[in-house]
Protein backbone atom coordinates (compact mmCIF):
# COMPACT_ATOMS: atom_id res chain seq x y z
CA UNK A 1 0.00 0.00 0.00
CA UNK A 2 1.39 3.54 -1.06
CA UNK A 3 0.54 6.07 1.42
CA UNK A 4 -0.53 9.43 -0.10
CA UNK A 5 2.09 11.80 1.38
CA UNK A 6 1.56 14.02 4.27
CA UNK A 7 2.86 17.11 6.38
CA UNK A 8 3.89 16.13 9.74
CA UNK A 9 2.21 18.90 11.99
CA UNK A 10 2.98 19.63 16.00
CA UNK A 11 0.97 17.46 17.87
CA UNK A 12 -2.13 19.38 19.01
CA UNK A 13 -5.66 19.13 20.47
CA UNK A 14 -7.76 19.57 18.07
CA UNK A 15 -10.56 19.23 20.57
CA UNK A 16 -12.85 17.13 17.75
CA UNK A 17 -13.41 13.44 19.61
CA UNK A 18 -16.12 12.27 17.44
CA UNK A 19 -13.63 12.74 14.31
CA UNK A 20 -11.14 11.79 15.90
CA UNK A 21 -13.10 8.66 16.72
CA UNK A 22 -14.13 8.31 13.31
CA UNK A 23 -10.83 8.43 12.16
CA UNK A 24 -9.60 5.79 14.59
CA UNK A 25 -10.37 2.49 12.48
CA UNK A 26 -8.20 3.86 9.45
CA UNK A 27 -5.86 5.23 11.76
CA UNK A 28 -5.20 1.63 13.36
CA UNK A 29 -5.11 0.34 9.57
CA UNK A 30 -2.31 2.87 8.55
CA UNK A 31 -0.11 2.32 12.11
CA UNK A 32 -0.10 -1.75 11.35
CA UNK A 33 0.72 -1.43 7.40
CA UNK A 34 3.48 1.80 8.49
CA UNK A 35 4.88 -1.49 11.52
CA UNK A 36 4.47 -3.79 8.98
CA UNK A 37 6.58 -1.73 6.16
CA UNK A 38 9.06 -0.90 8.52
CA UNK A 39 9.46 -4.86 9.66
CA UNK A 40 9.97 -6.11 6.43
CA UNK A 41 12.66 -3.08 5.96
CA UNK A 42 14.44 -4.56 8.75
CA UNK A 43 13.91 -7.77 7.32
CA UNK A 44 15.23 -7.61 4.13
CA UNK A 45 18.49 -5.20 5.37
CA UNK A 46 19.16 -8.38 7.72
CA UNK A 47 19.41 -10.58 5.27
CA UNK A 48 21.19 -8.84 2.95
CA UNK A 49 23.76 -8.12 5.65
CA UNK A 50 23.76 -12.00 6.46
CA UNK A 51 23.86 -12.85 3.02
CA UNK A 52 27.22 -10.63 2.88
CA UNK A 53 28.60 -12.36 5.62
CA UNK A 54 28.35 -15.75 4.51
CA UNK A 55 30.01 -14.60 1.03
CA UNK A 56 32.77 -13.03 2.83
CA UNK A 57 33.08 -16.04 5.00
CA UNK A 58 33.87 -17.97 1.82
CA UNK A 59 37.32 -16.06 1.28
CA UNK A 60 38.30 -15.40 4.95
CA UNK A 61 37.80 -17.99 7.80
CA UNK A 62 35.17 -16.78 10.08
CA UNK A 63 34.34 -19.02 12.76
CA UNK A 64 31.55 -16.60 14.29
CA UNK A 65 30.05 -15.51 11.11
CA UNK A 66 26.64 -17.15 12.59
CA UNK A 67 26.75 -15.20 15.18
CA UNK A 68 27.28 -12.36 13.17
CA UNK A 69 24.61 -12.91 11.12
CA UNK A 70 22.23 -13.60 13.86
CA UNK A 71 23.12 -10.37 15.46
CA UNK A 72 22.76 -8.12 12.46
CA UNK A 73 19.26 -9.56 11.52
CA UNK A 74 18.16 -8.73 15.00
CA UNK A 75 19.54 -5.34 14.80
CA UNK A 76 17.89 -4.36 11.55
CA UNK A 77 14.87 -5.31 12.74
CA UNK A 78 14.82 -3.63 16.18
CA UNK A 79 16.17 0.01 14.14
CA UNK A 80 13.78 -0.58 12.03
CA UNK A 81 10.83 -0.97 14.96
CA UNK A 82 12.58 2.06 16.60
CA UNK A 83 12.39 4.28 13.33
CA UNK A 84 8.80 2.86 12.76
CA UNK A 85 7.74 4.16 16.39
CA UNK A 86 9.83 7.47 15.82
CA UNK A 87 7.91 7.92 12.23
CA UNK A 88 4.57 6.36 13.64
CA UNK A 89 1.20 8.07 11.77
CA UNK A 90 -1.55 10.14 14.15
CA UNK A 91 -4.51 11.54 13.75
CA UNK A 92 -3.46 14.62 11.52
CA UNK A 93 -1.41 11.81 9.05
CA UNK A 94 -5.09 9.68 8.97
CA UNK A 95 -6.84 12.83 7.87
CA UNK A 96 -4.32 13.42 5.41
CA UNK A 97 -4.67 10.12 4.04
CA UNK A 98 -8.54 9.65 3.90
CA UNK A 99 -8.67 13.40 2.16
CA UNK A 100 -6.25 12.31 -0.43
CA UNK A 101 -8.30 9.05 -1.06
CA UNK A 102 -11.43 10.35 -1.60
CA UNK A 103 -12.91 12.93 0.86
CA UNK A 104 -10.90 15.77 -0.52
CA UNK A 105 -10.11 18.14 2.31
CA UNK A 106 -12.89 17.76 4.09
CA UNK A 107 -11.24 15.28 7.76
CA UNK A 108 -8.21 18.03 7.39
CA UNK A 109 -10.81 21.30 6.96
CA UNK A 110 -12.85 20.08 9.98
CA UNK A 111 -9.77 19.33 12.39
CA UNK A 112 -8.47 22.87 11.93
CA UNK A 113 -11.38 24.19 12.28
CA UNK A 114 -13.01 22.19 15.32
CA UNK A 115 -11.94 25.10 17.86
CA UNK A 116 -15.01 26.98 15.83
CA UNK A 117 -18.00 27.50 16.55
CA UNK A 118 -20.38 28.66 13.67
CA UNK A 119 -22.88 27.45 11.58
CA UNK A 120 -20.28 27.17 8.40
CA UNK A 121 -18.16 25.62 10.31
CA UNK A 122 -20.74 22.84 12.45
CA UNK A 123 -21.98 22.17 8.42
CA UNK A 124 -18.50 21.26 7.23
CA UNK A 125 -18.18 19.48 10.39
CA UNK A 126 -21.21 17.17 9.91
CA UNK A 127 -20.13 16.79 6.21
CA UNK A 128 -16.71 14.75 7.09
CA UNK A 129 -18.60 13.19 9.71
CA UNK A 130 -21.05 11.71 6.99
CA UNK A 131 -18.16 10.87 4.63
CA UNK A 132 -16.18 9.11 7.30
CA UNK A 133 -18.59 6.88 8.26
CA UNK A 134 -19.21 5.67 4.54
CA UNK A 135 -15.33 5.45 3.93
CA UNK A 136 -14.06 2.01 2.66
CA UNK A 137 -11.20 0.96 4.54
CA UNK A 138 -10.45 -2.38 2.74
CA UNK A 139 -11.03 -0.61 -0.55
CA UNK A 140 -8.74 2.22 -0.08
CA UNK A 141 -6.31 0.87 2.31
CA UNK A 142 -5.95 -2.71 1.78
CA UNK A 143 -3.53 -5.46 3.03
CA UNK A 144 -0.18 -5.47 1.07
CA UNK A 145 3.30 -6.85 1.51
CA UNK A 146 6.19 -4.28 0.54
CA UNK A 147 6.68 -5.43 -3.04
CA UNK A 148 10.57 -4.04 -3.26
CA UNK A 149 11.40 -5.12 0.25
CA UNK A 150 10.28 -8.80 -0.37
CA UNK A 151 12.30 -9.00 -3.32
CA UNK A 152 14.94 -8.21 -1.70
CA UNK A 153 14.62 -10.26 1.14
CA UNK A 154 13.57 -13.15 -1.11
CA UNK A 155 17.34 -12.18 -3.26
CA UNK A 156 19.27 -11.93 -0.18
CA UNK A 157 17.59 -14.98 1.45
CA UNK A 158 18.63 -17.35 -1.71
CA UNK A 159 22.34 -15.98 -1.53
CA UNK A 160 22.13 -17.26 2.40
CA UNK A 161 20.94 -20.47 1.53
CA UNK A 162 22.91 -21.02 -1.41
CA UNK A 163 26.53 -20.18 1.09
CA UNK A 164 24.92 -22.93 3.76
CA UNK A 165 24.40 -25.51 1.22
CA UNK A 166 27.59 -25.35 -1.11
CA UNK A 167 30.86 -26.33 0.60
CA UNK A 168 33.03 -23.62 1.68
CA UNK A 169 36.73 -23.98 1.20
CA UNK A 170 37.00 -22.11 4.07
CA UNK A 171 35.77 -24.62 6.71
CA UNK A 172 39.10 -26.69 7.08
CA UNK A 173 40.69 -23.47 8.50
CA UNK A 174 37.62 -22.27 10.64
CA UNK A 175 37.60 -25.86 12.40
CA UNK A 176 41.36 -25.62 13.06
CA UNK A 177 40.37 -21.95 14.50
CA UNK A 178 37.96 -23.52 16.52
CA UNK A 179 39.99 -26.19 17.79
CA UNK A 180 42.55 -23.84 18.69
CA UNK A 181 40.20 -21.71 20.69
CA UNK A 182 38.92 -24.95 22.96
CA UNK A 183 42.63 -25.70 23.49
CA UNK A 184 43.39 -22.27 24.84
CA UNK A 185 40.03 -22.57 26.81
CA UNK A 186 40.64 -26.28 28.38
CA UNK A 187 44.72 -24.18 28.98
CA UNK A 188 43.10 -21.34 30.81
CA UNK A 189 40.87 -23.42 33.00
CA UNK A 190 43.66 -25.28 33.14
CA UNK A 191 45.80 -22.38 34.40
CA UNK A 192 43.14 -21.44 36.91
CA UNK A 193 43.20 -24.86 38.77
CA UNK A 194 46.75 -24.80 39.40
CA UNK A 195 46.40 -21.03 40.74
CA UNK A 196 43.61 -21.95 42.89
CA UNK A 197 45.85 -25.00 44.62
CA UNK A 198 48.66 -23.00 44.85
CA UNK A 199 46.64 -20.56 46.62
CA UNK A 200 45.00 -23.54 48.91
CA UNK A 201 47.57 -26.58 49.25
CA UNK A 202 50.88 -25.48 48.70
CA UNK A 203 51.77 -23.96 52.06
CA UNK A 204 55.16 -25.18 52.07
CA UNK A 205 56.84 -22.47 49.68
CA UNK A 206 57.56 -19.12 50.80
CA UNK A 207 54.83 -16.78 50.81
CA UNK A 208 56.81 -14.63 48.41
CA UNK A 209 57.29 -17.27 46.40
CA UNK A 210 53.71 -18.46 46.40
CA UNK A 211 52.78 -14.76 45.29
CA UNK A 212 54.89 -14.56 42.94
CA UNK A 213 53.72 -17.75 41.29
CA UNK A 214 50.10 -16.86 41.96
CA UNK A 215 51.03 -13.87 40.02
CA UNK A 216 52.82 -15.20 37.03
CA UNK A 217 49.94 -18.00 36.64
CA UNK A 218 47.29 -14.30 36.20
CA UNK A 219 49.59 -13.72 33.90
CA UNK A 220 49.13 -16.66 31.79
CA UNK A 221 45.76 -16.64 32.65
CA UNK A 222 45.92 -13.21 30.40
CA UNK A 223 48.17 -14.09 27.56
CA UNK A 224 46.03 -17.24 27.03
CA UNK A 225 42.58 -15.02 26.60
CA UNK A 226 44.32 -12.82 24.65
CA UNK A 227 45.86 -15.44 22.20
CA UNK A 228 44.31 -16.05 18.74
CA UNK A 229 46.57 -19.04 17.34
CA UNK A 230 48.49 -21.99 19.21
CA UNK A 231 51.77 -20.79 19.01
CA UNK A 232 50.79 -17.70 21.19
CA UNK A 233 49.23 -20.03 23.57
CA UNK A 234 52.25 -22.09 24.09
CA UNK A 235 54.72 -19.88 23.84
CA UNK A 236 52.82 -18.03 27.13
CA UNK A 237 52.38 -21.37 28.47
CA UNK A 238 56.75 -21.83 28.07
CA UNK A 239 57.34 -18.54 29.72
CA UNK A 240 55.11 -19.19 32.73
CA UNK A 241 57.02 -22.90 33.01
CA UNK A 242 60.70 -21.52 33.07
CA UNK A 243 59.18 -18.20 35.33
CA UNK A 244 57.64 -21.20 38.07
CA UNK A 245 60.87 -23.70 37.63
CA UNK A 246 62.97 -20.65 38.57
CA UNK A 247 61.08 -20.05 42.43
CA UNK A 248 61.27 -24.01 43.28
CA UNK A 249 64.43 -26.11 43.85
CA UNK A 250 64.72 -29.23 41.47
CA UNK A 251 65.01 -31.33 44.81
CA UNK A 252 62.96 -29.20 47.39
CA UNK A 253 61.38 -30.57 50.49
CA UNK A 254 58.15 -30.75 51.90
CA UNK A 255 55.40 -30.84 49.34
CA UNK A 256 57.42 -31.16 46.38
CA UNK A 257 59.45 -34.30 48.07
CA UNK A 258 55.80 -36.01 49.13
CA UNK A 259 54.91 -35.41 45.34
CA UNK A 260 57.73 -37.20 44.04
CA UNK A 261 57.51 -40.40 46.63
CA UNK A 262 53.70 -40.61 45.90
CA UNK A 263 54.46 -40.19 41.87
CA UNK A 264 56.89 -42.91 42.67
CA UNK A 265 54.60 -45.11 44.19
CA UNK A 266 51.66 -44.95 41.80
CA UNK A 267 53.92 -45.68 39.29
CA UNK A 268 55.54 -48.13 40.23
CA UNK A 269 52.34 -50.25 39.31
CA UNK A 270 52.69 -50.08 35.85
CA UNK A 271 55.97 -52.32 34.77
CA UNK A 272 56.56 -50.20 32.03
CA UNK A 273 56.68 -46.81 34.37
CA UNK A 274 58.54 -48.94 36.85
CA UNK A 275 62.14 -47.31 35.30
CA UNK A 276 60.27 -43.80 35.62
CA UNK A 277 59.22 -44.66 39.02
CA UNK A 278 62.69 -45.14 40.27
CA UNK A 279 64.27 -42.12 38.83
CA UNK A 280 61.79 -39.93 40.09
CA UNK A 281 61.87 -41.15 43.67
CA UNK A 282 65.77 -40.23 43.71
CA UNK A 283 65.00 -36.62 42.40
CA UNK A 284 67.66 -37.08 39.86
CA UNK A 285 66.57 -34.43 37.28
CA UNK A 286 68.97 -35.76 34.23
CA UNK A 287 67.88 -39.43 34.76
CA UNK A 288 64.19 -38.25 35.10
CA UNK A 289 64.38 -36.32 31.65
CA UNK A 290 66.38 -39.68 30.03
CA UNK A 291 63.99 -42.49 31.57
CA UNK A 292 60.84 -40.28 30.18
CA UNK A 293 62.10 -39.98 27.02
CA UNK A 294 62.69 -44.15 26.79
CA UNK A 295 59.36 -44.45 28.10
CA UNK A 296 57.96 -42.12 25.48
CA UNK A 297 59.65 -44.36 22.70
CA UNK A 298 58.02 -47.23 23.99
CA UNK A 299 54.96 -46.40 23.89
CA UNK A 300 54.81 -47.13 20.19
CA UNK A 301 55.06 -50.56 20.93
CA UNK A 302 52.03 -50.59 23.68
CA UNK A 303 48.93 -52.16 23.40
CA UNK A 304 45.53 -49.71 23.78
CA UNK A 305 44.90 -51.57 27.14
CA UNK A 306 48.29 -50.66 28.53
CA UNK A 307 48.51 -47.35 26.95
CA UNK A 308 45.27 -46.52 28.60
CA UNK A 309 46.27 -48.37 32.26
CA UNK A 310 49.26 -46.18 31.94
CA UNK A 311 47.12 -43.17 31.46
CA UNK A 312 45.30 -43.60 34.19
CA UNK A 313 48.02 -44.03 36.90
CA UNK A 314 49.26 -41.13 35.12
CA UNK A 315 46.20 -39.32 35.93
CA UNK A 316 45.43 -40.57 39.28
CA UNK A 317 49.08 -39.78 40.43
CA UNK A 318 48.41 -35.84 39.40
CA UNK A 319 45.11 -36.17 41.80
CA UNK A 320 47.33 -37.02 44.67
CA UNK A 321 50.48 -35.14 44.57
CA UNK A 322 50.50 -31.57 46.57
CA UNK A 323 52.32 -29.43 44.12
CA UNK A 324 49.73 -28.02 41.35
CA UNK A 325 52.30 -27.38 38.73
CA UNK A 326 53.23 -31.08 39.16
CA UNK A 327 49.98 -32.22 39.51
CA UNK A 328 49.10 -30.07 35.85
CA UNK A 329 52.58 -32.23 34.40
CA UNK A 330 51.20 -35.32 34.87
CA UNK A 331 47.63 -34.59 34.06
CA UNK A 332 48.46 -33.61 30.73
CA UNK A 333 51.38 -36.84 29.94
CA UNK A 334 48.16 -39.12 30.73
CA UNK A 335 45.84 -37.85 28.30
CA UNK A 336 48.87 -37.57 26.18
CA UNK A 337 49.24 -41.21 26.57
CA UNK A 338 46.03 -42.22 26.72
CA UNK A 339 45.45 -40.39 23.24
CA UNK A 340 42.98 -38.15 24.32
Amino acid sequence: MKLVGWQRTPKRDYRDAEIEYALSPVLARLRAQHFWCWVSRGLAAGAVLSALFLVVSYVWPWPDVGYWCLGAGTGAVLLALVIGVITCPGIWEAACQVDGAELKERVTTALEMSGMQTEMTSRQRRDALYHLRLFDIEKHFPWRFPRREGQVLAAAALVAVLALVLPNPMQSEVERIKAVRQEIARQEQQVEEIKKELEKKNQAVLAEKRTEAVETLQELQQALQAATEEREALSALGRAEEQLTSLADSKQSGAGAEDLEQLAARLSEQEKARGLAEKLASGDGPAIEKEAEELGQELTTMSPSERQALADSLQEAAEQVASPRLAAALNQAGCGVGGT
